[in-house]
């Protein structure tokens, strides 16, 4: 799941601006894609009626109707992952791996001197009955929530050093697969864009 913006410039009530995208004007797009493939997609349109959990989380549960209890498993970026919204899929049967906010309501409190004192290729992760966090030093920090698979899994990532030479790099088995994961979205955003 992910969102895109398409480039419009025109006057319409829907138009937003959202200054971190390459098209800062136009209509945010939410997508649910696979495989390459846009499955779902679902145009922003204003502000809504929204349940206690949010409106992100409202629209997510809306994207995924009809695909509950098939053993999915869903990549997300950190505007749509959350402890809630891993729950809430949980119960539907839809696993979970998205980057995430480190600051979001049920989220482990983990010291930042832990987190600075981490090399690259090194992680600590945080388990929780089924839901797990990773943080992991690449060149940066990145934070995952996951429940798709085992916490105690490990894989590599091939990645850049310092001299341009590829060198494999040390990781949980749950940030290789939302690197490869999350690829399908993010391509089905690029191209509604």
């Amino acid at each position: 799941l992910d969102e895109a913006m398409a480039a419009f410039k025109g006057r319409s009530p829907i138009k937003q601006y959202i200054p971190s995208k390459p098209h800062k004007w136009g209509y945010k797009i939410y997508c649910l894609g696979s495989d390459d493939y846009l499955l779902r997609f679902e145009i922003y349109a204003g502000k809504e009626e929204r349940s206690a959990d949010g409106a992100t989380f409202d629209t997510v549960m809306r994207m995924l109707a009809g695909y509950e209890g098939q053993q999915h498993v869903l990549f997300t970026d950190s505007w749509f992952t959350s402890p809630s919204l891993l729950r809430a899929l949980q119960q539907k049967g839809i696993r979970l791996c998205g980057s995430v906010r480190r600051n979001r309501k049920g989220m482990p409190a983990i010291p930042a001197e832990e987190v600075t004192a981490l090399g690259q290729g090194q992680w600590l992760q945080r388990q929780k009955g089924d839901a797990t966090v990773a943080v992991w030093r690449d060149q940066k920090v990145m934070w995952l929530l996951y429940n798709h698979c085992s916490p105690c899994e490990a894989a590599s990532l091939e990645r850049w050093n310092d001299f341009g030479h590829k060198v494999s790099v040390g990781c949980p088995r749950a940030i290789r697969d939302y690197f490869y994961g999350a690829r399908s979205v993010d391509v089905v955003g690029k191209q509604a864009s």
